[in-house]
């Protein structure tokens, strides 16, 4: 398979992102701290000096914002969901509907409008994918109400409507976005060409890793078959430096991608192939574990219950017979999991379930165990 590497920053995902990251408060130095694991000491030390050096780009191009702003709260403001947070400028300009041939701010404005168009003409269908973003299919199924493509989203009832009301009149708003960002925009370009060497360091990296092993193999090699049920022979590899610790793919179909026939990969620049591949094990282990601790009847009952009404560790001690600091141990791990939401009162901690956390785990469990059936 072919593929060639964009040696420019796409600068409408870049701005997304960079005002994602200071709008919540977001350092690079917590996604460093989870690198540290997965790299040997002196690649720890290069990319923590790179992320660094992203920081401070950061905080020049947004120097001065209002990070309560309602308009930039809006797009901007944090979702926390079972293991991802989102923000509604990303579902705007989810990567999937634009390409990597055109990284100039305004002309991927222009694809996204023209992407919408052609998604409504053709009567395309959302299809989710996971908690972090969709797709657009043409099942053949019957045309269904945008509200309820929406609607049946695994995302949280309020974020939906906000999403409805953005996509019902995508080109207004996306128009509106963008002259929101469009003044960091301008910044965060100039900053990328004051320190041009932060980009070309990544490709260089990137070019001759993709040397060893072709991008497509790559990604199956870190992500699993599955993760590429399809791909087109060619492939565009794109570098990030705001979403510095994720790599994005969307594999093209044949006669059915929005963007044209080939791959869409984009590498965070404070990532290795081995800081990926060492996460993918350690989230097998993350699963692993957390398999092993619900394999006990009582802690799945304590899930039933604070399903159907949150609760607190006395009162749910006393009623199914549980030594009271056994409870509040048990809490706290199930909390830590990701299986329950925590709400702080006056006098005690009150916990309920995450029925989408718990869906979407034990839906991963299915996908790492027989993967995903091929369309």
């Amino acid at each position: 398979m072919g593929y060639q590497i964009v040696q420019k920053p796409h600068m409408l995902l870049e701005t997304v992102r960079m005002l994602y990251r200071y709008i919540n408060g977001l350092p690079f130095q917590t996604d460093m701290n989870l690198t540290r694991e997965r790299v040997d000491p002196a690649t720890f030390a290069v990319l923590n000096r790179r992320a660094g050096w992203i920081q401070e780009i950061m905080y020049k191009v947004c120097k001065g914002v209002d990070q309560t702003d309602p308009m930039l709260q809006k797009y901007f403001g944090k979702l926390e969901l079972a293991d991802v947070s989102v923000c509604l400028a990303e579902y705007m300009t989810d990567f999937v509907c634009v390409s990597l041939k055109h990284t100039d701010f305004w002309a991927a404005v222009e694809e996204l409008k023209g992407n919408w168009r052609e998604i409504r003409r053709r009567d395309l269908r959302i299809c989710p994918n996971g908690n972090s973003g969709y797709s657009f299919t043409d099942d053949k199924s019957p045309p269904e109400d945008l509200f309820l493509q929406i609607k049946g989203m695994n995302l949280p009832a309020e974020f939906k409507l906000e999403l409805f009301e953005v996509m019902r009149d995508y080109e207004r708003n996306l128009q509106e976005l963008a002259l929101l960002m469009e003044p960091y925009a301008q910044k965060l370009e100039e900053c990328y060409r004051q320190e041009s060497w932060l980009i070309d360091e990544a490709v260089e990296h990137w070019r001759r890793e993709f040397e060893k092993i072709d991008p497509i193999s790559f990604v199956r090699k870190t992500g699993g078959d599955s993760y590429v049920p399809y791909a087109a022979e060619e492939t565009i590899v794109g570098v990030s430096l705001m979403n510095s610790h994720q790599v994005i793919v969307a594999t093209a179909e044949p006669g059915k991608s929005l963007w044209g026939e080939y791959n869409i990969i984009i590498i965070g620049a404070c990532l290795t192939v081995d800081s990926i591949a060492k996460k993918k094990s350690r989230d097998m282990e993350h699963m692993g574990a957390a398999l092993k601790y619900l394999g006990d009847r009582k802690r799945l009952e304590i899930l039933r219950r604070l399903s159907q009404e949150q609760g607190y560790g006395l009162e749910l001690a006393e009623s199914m017979g549980m030594d009271s600091g056994n409870m509040s141990r048990t809490l706290s791990q199930l909390h830590q999991f990701g299986f329950l939401k925590q709400e702080k009162g006056s006098l005690r901690n009150y916990y309920k379930t995450d029925r989408e956390a718990v869906l979407e785990f034990l839906q991963q469990v299915g996908k790492t165990i027989v993967g995903e059936e091929k369309q």
